[in-house]
């Protein structure tokens, strides 16, 4: 939680700049609730994790590669592809 506060601005700052908007103003962190975690797992169940195409997977890669935690950069990996996925399944919705 302590690294993942040091980090938050250099992760929006990131998020904002692979979007091409300033969507992202503020990261909040929260331990152990109960509810977000089941909450997260709902929504990685609901979006289809074959959206993330191999560029998508190079970029998440480079991104986390400077991390030196592992599970921290497996954390972020996941939030990255759950993102990465929910969007394309909201473009595909427009489009349709």
């Amino acid at each position: 939680m302590q690294q993942l506060h040091f980090i938050k601005e250099e992760i929006r700052s990131k998020l904002n700049e692979l979007s091409g908007k300033s969507a992202i103003k503020e990261i909040r962190f929260l331990v152990g609730h109960t509810l977000v975690q089941e909450k997260a797992k709902d929504n990685v169940s609901s979006t289809k994790k074959n959206n993330v195409k191999k560029r998508d997977k190079e970029m998440i890669a480079e991104c986390t590669a400077a991390l030196a935690d592992s599970e921290l950069a497996a954390i972020l990996k996941r939030v990255m592809q759950v993102e990465i996925s929910r969007r394309r399944q909201r473009e595909i919705g427009k489009v349709q």
